[in-house]
């Protein structure tokens, strides 16, 4: 095989024209919805919260989500209202498999980075945030395989404990 045709090959045949982004959007607007930081950072005018957390979807060969798993890096508060959520049903796995199928989402780990602040984050006096060690690991293994991340979602809570 000449180097035009391989090159040809890579560049129009194998491309991946799979759009990841209505997948990424529903479940995080679904997400979003349903979690909550904890009440004491609510109910006080005085903290600035700012968390960042992973959300990592595995989509097996049949389009059907595998598991949901938190970050090890993620606030205990984040891994225990995803389990949750995912335990109780609340997780509409029905929708997201077929939204997997139509989106030809399979054999695959899906990243979603959510971002979860305060109101008036960042301040100057606010810390800088730096992810800890386990940020990427899931289940103390590395991210692994064909491993796709989507746009961070943003998700803003004023004192009053309301999303904006």
């Amino acid at each position: 095989m000449n180097f035009k045709l391989l090159l040809f090959y890579f560049l129009v045949v194998n491309t991946n024209n799979i759009d990841y982004q209505p997948f990424f959007k529903e479940f995080g607007d679904d997400i979003s919805k349903m979690i909550r930081p904890p009440k004491e950072y609510l109910e006080y005018s005085n903290i600035d919260f700012y968390y960042s957390q992973l959300i990592k979807i595995k989509v097996d060969n049949k389009y059907n989500i595998s598991s949901i798993k938190v970050s090890d890096g993620s606030s205990e508060w984040f891994k225990e209202d995803i389990e949750m959520l995912v335990k109780k049903g609340r997780v509409n796995f029905d929708k997201f498999n077929r939204l997997a199928k139509k989106n030809k989402i399979k054999n695959c780990e899906l990243i979603l980075p959510v971002e979860i602040v305060s109101d008036n984050y960042p301040k100057i006096n606010c810390k800088l945030y730096i992810p800890n060690q386990n940020f990427y690991m899931f289940d103390n293994k590395n991210l692994a395989g064909t491993i796709i991340f989507g746009n961070r979602i943003t998700i803003s809570y004023s004192y009053a404990g309301i999303k904006k």
